[in-house]
């Protein structure tokens, strides 16, 4: 029963990981990935070779920080469109595939800066390994850069979680 609701797209909760380096921190709109062992298990920024789980919904961070993090929780969907800024020298069209180029949670020199930007996703011939794809373009451009259109600044994807992907990794 529980698994047909995450396909079907819910808010869900998991830890944030703590590992070695101290504190995760995952901010609002990077995708995350989960893991359920080994030295850092829960909630972690996705990177280009681990496909996504959701995105995350709300800043979090291993350890509470009232000034920046809301808490040690990380809120995440399972499903949806989401906008990705696209890697440099890069061009989508309508139905391509997405892949995780990188994401950079470091922290912001502007307010906020984090929030669903610094995430860049790329296109199959922007991929140098067996990356696992996260979803597929269904509008180029964004919500908030008005006038981008072309498929070269951003783009809206929608995801796909690795339980549920069906989509070929590249190879």
């Amino acid at each position: 029963m529980a698994q047909n609701f995450v396909q079907d797209g819910i808010t869900l909760q998991a830890p944030v990981a703590y590992g070695a380096s101290g504190a995760t921190k995952i901010y609002t709109g990077t995708p995350i990935v989960l893991s359920a062992g080994g030295i850092a298990p829960g909630a972690a920024p996705a990177t280009s070779e681990t496909g996504i789980d959701g995105v995350a919904m709300n800043n979090c961070a291993y350890v509470p920080d009232a000034n920046v993090y809301l808490t040690s929780t990380c809120v995440y969907r399972t499903e949806g469109v989401f906008t990705f800024k696209v890697k440099s020298g890069t061009t989508f069209v309508v139905g391509a595939t997405a892949y995780i180029d990188a994401v950079d949670n470091s922290t912001a020199t502007v307010a906020d800066e984090q929030i669903g930007a610094r995430t860049t996703v790329t296109n199959l011939a922007g991929c140098s390994g067996t990356e696992p794809a996260i979803g597929q373009v269904v509008v180029l451009g964004s919500p908030k850069a008005l006038g981008t259109t072309t498929g070269t600044d951003y783009v809206q994807v929608k995801i796909v979680t690795r339980a549920n992907s069906n989509l070929a990794a590249h190879s």
